[in-house]
């Protein structure tokens, strides 16, 4: 990738990536990664799809984007950086894609803003964790702890690239050799004696607050736009079961696309997806 351009969003400088196409034509696309992913997770869909345009963001904390300056990071805060962010990048409507973490968060810009988002891309996942009201006492408390318990932690160094990414393929053992190929450059920096992660660590901390189900909902029926869900095989929505359904039902105009692969097939088996959301691109996007 080359250098990022970046936006305001709020109080936060968010960088978007300009990533290679297959051709050039068609729709303009804007991507959201999930959680711990960098906007060049996206580069292969990118560069087997036919698009005017393919901008990635990375959200604040990850990549190259401005961190909270030891503030949290919350699911809706998020949104509504996403939504600043299709302001300044995108004065006609895009397809917005997004993966898990930001696939529930391109849904509720989708919602906000319907005259940005022509088309939704949802890369297995439909909206965020919920949970019950009287779980949020605990959930605080713990967030609060958490929070402090990373701001006091010294940041890791690895001497080499080779020691974070076994850490790397230690701790996210779903990810494929492509996968992590593609996620560990933007995933690190380079300081003095070595390399550590790039994303702020208070990213890691408990939310401090979740939704409810109804919640989700309710943004979910104002999705008016037609959306595509890609289910790999083996992902978080094939063993989420009723709860998709669910979520599936409250859109308008959903279509489902099933494609060999784990979460992270946009990345293990991009072929794949690009096939389905080029599909589904030429027959309802309408600009």
């Amino acid at each position: 990738m080359t250098s990022p351009t970046f936006v305001r969003a709020g109080a936060c400088r968010l960088a978007a990536w300009t990533l290679p196409v297959a051709s050039s034509g068609g729709a303009d696309f804007v991507a959201v990664h999930g959680f711990l992913d960098h906007a060049g997770s996206f580069a292969p869909l990118a560069a087997a799809l036919s698009a005017r345009s393919f901008w990635a963001l990375d959200l604040p904390g990850h990549g190259a984007s401005q961190d909270l300056g030891g503030r949290p990071y919350q699911f809706v805060d998020f949104v509504a950086d996403l939504v600043r962010a299709l302001e300044a990048l995108a004065p006609d409507p895009v397809v917005l894609v997004g993966h898990s973490l930001g696939a529930g968060l391109a849904a509720f810009a989708a919602a906000l803003a319907p005259e940005r988002v022509g088309a939704l891309v949802l890369l297995d996942g439909l909206g965020p964790l919920v949970e019950p009201p009287e779980a949020l006492p605990d959930r605080l408390a713990r967030a609060l702890r958490e929070e402090d318990r990373l701001r006091r932690a010294p940041p890791k160094v690895y001497p080499t690239v080779d020691d974070a990414r076994r850490t790397f393929e230690a701790v996210r053992a779903e990810l494929g050799p492509r996968a992590v190929d593609a996620l560990l450059p933007g995933s690190l920096d380079r300081v003095r004696g070595g390399v550590r992660w790039a994303a702020d660590p208070l990213v890691r901390a408990p939310s401090r607050l979740r939704l409810t189900e109804a919640h989700v909902e309710a943004f979910l029926r104002r999705v008016a736009c037609p959306v595509l869900v890609v289910e790999p095989e083996r992902g978080i929505l094939a063993k989420a079961g009723a709860r998709a359904e669910a979520r599936r039902a409250c859109l308008r105009q959903v279509e489902r696309a099933e494609v060999p692969g784990g979460h992270h097939a946009h990345l293990e088996r991009p072929e794949a997806v690009a096939r389905a959301v080029a599909s589904f691109v030429a027959r309802r996007w309408n600009p």
